[in-house]
């Protein structure tokens, strides 16, 4: 016998379902769905988005930065950034904040990628690419977002290059000294890791003339940034820098091997 012929199209209730279109509904239903659409529209272009922020963070929309540039994409793209260059004085920061040694209003997402972001070559990195385009507009261009002001960096803090150099400066003159034994062997990412940590130890325990870029951060008592600036900074008077710099130690005399002023993050 030929196989019995089946039907070319089959439901469980044997007609084809038929979906809704906007030809099959009722003029007020098609009116009401299509003010529910620009409602939305508009409600979308009225808290911004990431993407048209980036073309134009001018836009009132983009006012929340954290709304449309949330702390959980800051830490992606600072994972990466991290990763890559860990010598930059900004993840020097945030590994401190992140060992939970440091604190504060620089430990906040934004401010850590501010940091990190600042100094070159990071900032062309994709990992900034976000930040800079809504933080670092093009000379005449302006920014709605808050959080570019209200988070900042730490003020002065200097990059790795400049750390190196105030590094080979001070192991040059002191070279027994021992973050130039153990920390700072040379003056590049492989031998000297944490250039900002380095010479923070250098100089919170006695302060010499070549820690004028340390004391170009911690003159302006970050808070928070005890690993870097010491539980107190002595502010030199008369803009005498010559005299700052002890982090809150009575000595300033030149030691050997971490003696001398006896700082308490000397490791």
């Amino acid at each position: 016998r030929p196989p019995t012929a089946r039907p070319r199209h089959s439901s469980p209730t044997g007609s084809i379902p038929r979906i809704a279109s906007a030809q099959t509904m009722s003029p007020s239903a098609s009116r009401r769905a299509l003010g529910l659409l620009l409602l939305a529209a508009a409600a979308q272009v009225a808290m911004g988005d990431l993407e048209s922020c980036v073309l134009d963070p001018s836009a009132a929309g983009c006012e929340d930065g954290s709304a449309i540039y949330t702390d959980t994409a800051i830490t992606g793209d600072l994972d990466t950034l991290c990763a890559a260059a860990p010598h930059n004085t900004g993840c020097s920061v945030r590994r401190q904040c992140m060992s939970g040694a440091a604190n504060g209003p620089f430990c906040a997402p934004w401010s850590l990628l501010a940091a990190v972001c600042s100094a070159a070559p990071a900032r062309e990195e994709a990992g900034c690419s976000t930040y800079k385009a809504l933080c670092m507009p093009p000379a005449g261009a302006t920014t709605s977002v808050r959080e570019c002001s209200a988070s900042p960096q730490p003020q002065g803090i200097p990059t790795a290059e400049e750390a190196w150099t105030d590094m080979e400066r001070l192991c040059i003159e002191m070279p027994d000294m021992l973050p130039c034994i153990t920390r700072c062997i040379g003056y590049n990412e492989a031998e000297c890791p944490d250039p900002l940590l380095s010479l923070s130890k250098v100089c919170t325990d006695h302060y010499m003339v070549d820690c004028e870029g340390w004391w170009g951060m911690c003159q302006y008592r970050p808070q928070g940034l005890v690993p870097f600036c010491g539980s107190g900074v002595a502010i030199p008077e008369d803009g005498d820098s010559s005299s700052a710099g002890d982090a809150g130690h009575e000595d300033h005399d030149h030691a050997m091997e971490g003696g001398g002023g006896g700082g308490p993050f000397w490791a």
